[in-house]
């Protein structure tokens, strides 16, 4: 028997002694374990294979030549296969390293440098990934596959000049090779390259505007064109209607936050450096009519903050309540973790607890960083809904109204986005959401049950001045600690600011840029939601999404909004 059949017998036999992943603390430290021992072995397998024949006399070179070979073959194919384990698991710098020894004992083919590219890639390795996707097409140039890595990992690393180029190589492979799955995809990268080096231009163009405009406005330098570092730079500086204001600010983040919070510091302070900064408009709950929200806010895509929003919601509503009525419900909590790769607010999963443990010593959890965050309510806690109503300002949901027959055994089965909402926020001071889009371009709305949360928005138009990162659509400025050396066009960009306070609601246009941080240990509940105004963007990005359950509910929107277009006509 081959010695590398020996090696991995523990692993290619599934059914004998092998661990099961389970999603304990202990079998996560199993699953590592079996990584770790993947990795040793295949490694062990190609020194092995480089041994033998280095090892290999000539004479028994000869005599066995053909069976060697065929041996050798063989515990190639097996290791490889212990490579590809390692990268299904997700241990993608141990499999490229598994990968350059195959190379290294196996012999250099197009697909071995091509699989080693991937793994490179998805390790974050984006040069080592080039390099070896050149190699691959070094030994094979008619891979379009490969050409479409290596364009969408140019695009990944912000090289979009290049990677336009390698879209366009990557076009006439796919037409050669009949390829319509891959002429499609590489057609849509190159449209993201051309937008995104579209992008560069106007920051670079709009920056040099507005300096030139603030030399003009401030010729003497009283200012200065140089924005405050991070943290604060001792002074906050903001323009009204042309006139340029500078005063005290503290340098300290949560120092400055605290002073807003309590009404001694005002808004503008943590708005951009020369931006206008306006305050959202606010209106009663108890007069705020369904005409005026339609006409002044969706129709505009404007925010509003309506006070006392929580009395239309629920009499009796408050988070100790939802603890007692869900006490055991398991909520996993989160930390913030700027290198985790868990969606757009760089968050973590630190552990499992019962919601009412965590409302019971909430302040022990929140002095700690955790929070719950966006817990879905219909799928955890469904006896709250008893409690809960829909403003009539946000009653009109085709998420809620939609079912899915096309995706179900039973045709009034309800959408899986259908028990995503109403969600559940707990948080800290500090703790809160990146700046961020909506998916789907739905709107959102939020009832504050306890705490303070300070609220920032952006119209479109300033898009291009808070960094719109064009491979992952997350924006890049962070608007409470702004770094101004990476992102100096946002010290230029206006914007709208509230504080919503408990029993308060606010609602958030469809497509609108908007940041939130909590000022104070906070809890809320939100939805997001689909009416007349966003249901053709909406239906639209839904039915444009790589993943088919959101394409068909993308599709059965479409096919509503035609139905109501028809029936209005």
């Amino acid at each position: 028997r081959p010695l590398s059949s020996i090696l991995l017998e523990p692993i290619l036999s599934p059914g004998r002694n092998r661990p099961h992943r389970s999603r304990t603390r202990g079998g996560r430290g199993e699953g590592m374990a079996r990584s770790h021992t993947l990795a040793i072995m295949c490694l062990l397998l190609c020194l092995c294979l480089a041994s033998v024949r280095g090892e290999r006399g000539e004479e028994g070179a000869r005599q066995e030549e053909d069976a060697g070979e065929e041996q050798a073959m063989m515990t190639c194919e097996e290791a490889e296969e212990a490579a590809d384990l390692l990268k299904g698991q997700g241990e993608y710098a141990q499999a490229a390293a598994a990968w350059v020894s195959i190379i290294e004992a196996c012999g250099e083919s197009a697909s071995r440098y091509s699989t080693l590219g991937v793994c490179q890639w998805s390790g974050g390795q984006l040069q080592e990934a080039e390099e070896s996707f050149l190699a691959a097409l070094r030994l094979d140039p008619s891979r379009a596959t490969v050409v479409s890595n290596l364009a969408s990992m140019q695009f990944m690393g912000g090289k979009f000049e290049e990677a336009a180029e390698t879209a366009k190589k990557c076009l006439s492979l796919a037409s050669e090779q009949d390829h319509l799955r891959l002429h499609t995809a590489c057609s849509k990268l190159l449209t993201r390259c051309k937008d995104a080096q579209q992008m560069r231009t106007l920051q670079e163009r709009n920056l040099a505007k507005h300096r030139k405009q603030l030399r003009e406005q401030d010729p003497d330098g009283v200012v200065g064109l140089e924005a405050p570092e991070s943290e604060g730079g001792g002074e906050c500086s903001s323009s009204r209607d042309g006139q340029l204001l500078a005063g005290a600010c503290p340098a300290d983040v949560e120092e400055r936050l605290a002073m807003v919070r309590d009404g001694t510091a005002p808004l503008s302070s943590v708005g951009p450096k020369f931006g206008n900064v306006q305050e959202v408009d606010v209106r009663d709950a108890d007069s705020f009519t369904y005409e005026e929200f339609e006409r002044e806010f969706v129709a505009k895509r404007r925010a509003v903050r309506i006070r006392g929003l929580l009395s239309r919601v629920s009499k009796d509503m408050s988070i100790d309540r939802i603890s007692d009525m869900c006490g055991d419900a398991q909520v996993d909590l989160k930390t913030h973790d700027r290198t985790s790769s868990e969606g757009t607010f760089k968050l973590k999963t630190a552990e499992w607890a019962r919601l009412g443990d965590y409302v019971a010593e909430r302040g022990r959890g929140l002095a700690e960083g955790k929070m719950v965050f966006d817990y879905s309510i219909p799928t955890n806690c469904p006896e709250v809904l008893s409690s809960f109503s829909v403003p009539s300002y946000f009653a009109r949901d085709y998420f809620q109204n939609l079912t899915r027959p096309v995706m179900a055994s039973h045709e009034n089965d309800p959408h899986p986005f259908s028990d995503s909402w109403p969600s559940l926020f707990i948080g800290p001071p500090m703790s809160g959401g990146g700046l961020h889009i909506d998916a789907f371009q739905t709107q959102f709305w939020m009832v504050v049950l306890e705490g303070k949360k300070l609220w920032q928005f952006f119209d479109l138009e300033f898009l291009p001045y808070l960094y719109p990162d064009p491979t992952t659509s997350i924006l890049g400025v962070d608007t409470v600690r702004p770094d101004y050396d990476a992102h100096p066009l946002y010290a230029y960009a206006s914007s709208f600011v509230c504080i919503v306070e408990p029993g308060d609601g606010l609602y958030v246009p469809s497509g609108i840029p908007h940041q939130v941080t909590n000022l104070s240990p906070t809890s809320a509940l939100s939805m997001n939601f689909i009416d007349d105004s966003n249901l053709g963007r909406a239906s639209a990005e839904l039915a444009a999404s790589a993943d088919p359950e959101q394409a068909r509910i993308g599709e059965r929107l479409t096919a509503l909004k035609d139905a109501i277009g028809a029936r209005e006509g």
